[in-house]
């Protein structure tokens, strides 16, 4: 083994909480209905935000993305990585095998 890449979301931390709770503010803020946001999440089968944007609203897709990303940088929340990570993450790193952190983001979610 070369390196090891990592997802951040749902693989080394649980942040599913409150991006749930982003997805159903924004669907619901943009689009006027209430949705399961779990379910739409799974049928968006690891897209970008932005993908299931212009998916809902194709003509409006960053007002879409832009509400879910205030609603959810603006939640107060605690992040903690899934039982097991760390332990995982100090093996790899005591076996001097090089890690990064991979995204399917189109930009840094500060933006």
């Amino acid at each position: 083994m070369t390196a090891v890449l990592w997802d951040m979301d749902d693989t080394l931390l649980n942040t599913l909480p409150g991006r749930m709770k982003a997805l159903a503010y924004a669907h619901e803020a943009c689009l006027g209905w209430k949705t399961d946001p779990e379910a739409l999440w799974r049928s968006h089968r690891g897209g970008s935000l932005e993908d299931m944007g212009r998916r809902l609203l194709p003509d409006d897709y960053m007002r879409f993305v832009n509400t879910y990303r205030e609603h959810y940088y603006n939640l107060a929340r605690e992040i903690d990585p899934y039982p097991g990570v760390v332990a995982v993450l100090e093996a790899f790193q005591q076996a001097e095998i090089p890690m990064a952190v991979v995204t399917s983001k189109i930009a840094w979610g500060g933006d």
